[in-house]
């Protein structure tokens, strides 16, 4: 049986049967897209958390939503980005 739902923290997103049907449900979650911006955040920059830069973590959610949750947007607006160019002392 490929039938499922999805439950996130505010409730049960729709259902969905098959791989096809869970991939869409995932590209129009706007929480999945949040979430997925995160994890790829703090894949590409070795950081568990970004509490100091609460403005980069907007502004690619911002990237990301622009361009219809496209990945690659979302990487090139982080690797173009001060915080991934220059790291603060603190950061090393």
């Amino acid at each position: 049986d490929a039938a499922g739902q999805m439950l996130f923290v505010s409730g049960v997103e729709p259902g969905f049967h098959g791989v096809v049907e869970l991939a869409d449900t995932l590209a129009a979650s706007e929480k999945f897209q949040d979430c997925a911006a995160d994890q790829w955040l703090r894949y590409a920059a070795g950081r568990a958390a970004f509490e100091n830069l609460p403005c980069l973590v907007e502004q690619l959610h911002g990237v990301a939503d622009d361009n219809g949750g496209d990945l690659r947007a979302l990487l090139t607006g982080f690797v173009l980005s001060d915080a991934f160019r220059f790291r603060q002392a603190e950061d090393q």
